[in-house]
């Protein structure tokens, strides 16, 4: 599990690095960073499981993941 967490927080923080020069940048960062990445983790080894191996698949993971936090900083609000 872990080499699944260590490559989507490699994922995450290349895609938060397009916001480095913004005011956002670190509260993106602040609010990615922790987690347990159940969700894109399900992802990655269902698409495995199938065959699917492609190298959107990350993509796909990191988007589930800021998809979940944002959900979760909208529940706050």
């Amino acid at each position: 599990m872990k080499h699944y967490v260590d490559k989507i927080d490699r994922g995450l923080a290349r895609e938060l690095e397009m916001y480095s020069g913004s005011r956002f940048h670190d509260p993106l960062v602040y609010a990615t960073e922790g987690g347990k990445r159940i969700r894109p983790i399900i992802l990655m080894m269902s698409a495995e499981t199938v065959g699917y191996t492609d190298d959107h698949l990350l993509d796909a993971a990191v988007a589930v993941e800021l998809l979940h936090t944002e959900s979760m900083i909208h529940d706050d609000i």
